[in-house]
């Protein structure tokens, strides 16, 4: 449907090497749109069809000092950015008294200064176009906060509450802020623990669709945020979990 096109539009994709982000960042291109790729590894990001045209890979790692305004300026260099996807993000698990300050610090740097400085910078010149589609990957972790993830879920919430707090002052300027909070889905980074076979059958059992999501389950409301057929959807967590919060 030409609603969900997204031709003629530009989007910068955080974390866009793998997982959640790889499979928006495909399907933002699919529609259209001209792709900037971020990821800190450049090998990651060479298995994107880069070659194609409208996929351009962009490297940083927004942990270190000055990444982020490193990434902007890339990013700026390809012209006007319509559409943010704020995927990147850092996840320690650890039980909460045992966190390291240089962990924690790390999933600061990247799981929300880097989100506020691109938004501080971009948001303004979508209103000032008269379009702009805002996407934050949140989890299901920022309501059903698990001990070992308690430094990442209080990130999580409060890059959800950043972008939801500009969604009522963008609105009327054509740019709309949303979130997209996966459940359980099967990464790269889940891996390790899904393997455990006690651990997998307990995630199971608390999902009521009865399997593990995985990143293709999430392209679809990606897609309907950040394209015009979801033009009149503003300030929005989507839980994309199976069920599992129910």
């Amino acid at each position: 449907m030409h609603a969900f096109r997204l031709d003629g539009r530009r989007a910068l994709v955080t974390g866009a090497a793998q997982g959640i982000g790889r499979a928006i960042a495909l399907t933002l291109h699919e529609a259209g749109a001209e792709v900037l790729a971020h990821d800190k590894d450049a090998t990651r990001l060479e298995a994107l069809p880069s070659g194609r045209e409208g996929m351009v890979p962009l490297v940083a790692d927004l942990a270190t000092h000055g990444a982020a305004n490193s990434l902007l300026k890339a990013a700026r260099s390809r012209g006007s950015i319509d559409i943010l996807i704020l995927c990147a993000s850092v996840q320690r698990r650890r039980p909460w008294k045992e966190a390291l300050s240089e962990e924690a610090d790390v999933e600061l740097a990247v799981n929300f200064d880097a989100s506020r400085l691109l938004l501080a910078e971009l948001a303004p010149e979508m209103a000032q176009r008269g379009w702009g589609r805002i996407l934050a990957i949140g989890s299901v972790q920022e309501l059903r906060p698990r001990a070992d993830m308690a430094v990442y879920a209080a990130l999580k919430a409060a890059q959800t509450n950043m972008v939801l707090t500009l969604a009522k002052e963008l609105a009327p300027h054509g740019v709309t802020c949303n979130i997209l909070s996966p459940g359980v889905i099967e990464t790269d980074r889940n891996a390790q623990a899904l393997s455990q076979a006690d651990y997998r059958s307990a995630v199971l059992a608390g999902i009521p669709v009865g399997r593990l999501g995985n990143a293709e389950d999430c392209v679809g409301p990606a897609l309907l945020f950040c394209s015009d057929a979801g033009a009149y959807i503003t300030g929005q967590r989507l839980l994309v979990d199976g069920g599992m919060l129910l």
